[in-house]
Parts: C-alpha cells; sequence; structure tokens
C-alpha cells in the first residue's frame, strides 16, 4: 500500500481515531461524544482493539472489535449470560 499503512491504531492516532467514529456517526445522522481519552483507554483493555488504515499520516477507517471469553471455566457458565443476568435461568428485570 504505497503511502499507506494498515495496522493496530496508535495511542497518539486516538484524536483522529475518535473524529473517525463522529464522521460515522453523522452519516448515520446520529451523535456520538466518544472522546480521545476514550478511545486511549479502548486501546489499552486486554479485549477489545482497533486496526486502523491510514493513507499520508491521515486516518481513512477504522475496524474495532471487543471480545470476551466465551465460556468462563471458573463460572461454570457462558460469559455473555453471567453479563445479562441470566445465568441461572433468570428472568430479565421487568418481567
Amino acid at each position: 500500500m504505497p503511502g499507506g499503512r494498515r495496522s493496530p491504531a496508535r495511542a497518539a492516532e486516538a484524536a483522529q481515531a475518535a473524529e473517525l467514529v463522529h464522521e460515522l456517526a453523522r452519516l448515520e445522522n446520529v451523535d456520538s461524544d466518544v472522546t480521545a481519552q476514550q478511545v486511549r483507554a479502548y486501546q489499552r483493555r486486554s479485549d477489545s482493539g482497533i486496526l486502523v488504515a491510514a493513507l499520508d499520516d491521515r486516518l481513512v477507517g477504522a475496524l474495532t472489535w471487543a471480545g470476551g471469553p466465551l465460556f468462563e471455566a471458573s463460572a461454570g457458565r457462558s460469559a455473555g449470560r453471567r453479563h445479562t443476568g441470566q445465568a441461572r435461568g433468570d428472568q430479565p428485570r421487568g418481567t
């Protein structure tokens, strides 16, 4: 990719990554309050990441992901169900 790169986002690119989120939000007619500080915190998490495309030192695209374990052996249940409060067949709140 002459003049460009595809790689994990650098901490110094947090403001540009936040602006990409704002641009996408504008295209979808919604607001975004994502800040560079939030992007940096997201980058520090061990279960998430940001892959960016840059052209001439300007971010032109980004792909973000966040994940967690599908199953937690110590809990004996899926991690996703633990987060919803329905791990033991509990009813969702408000029902």
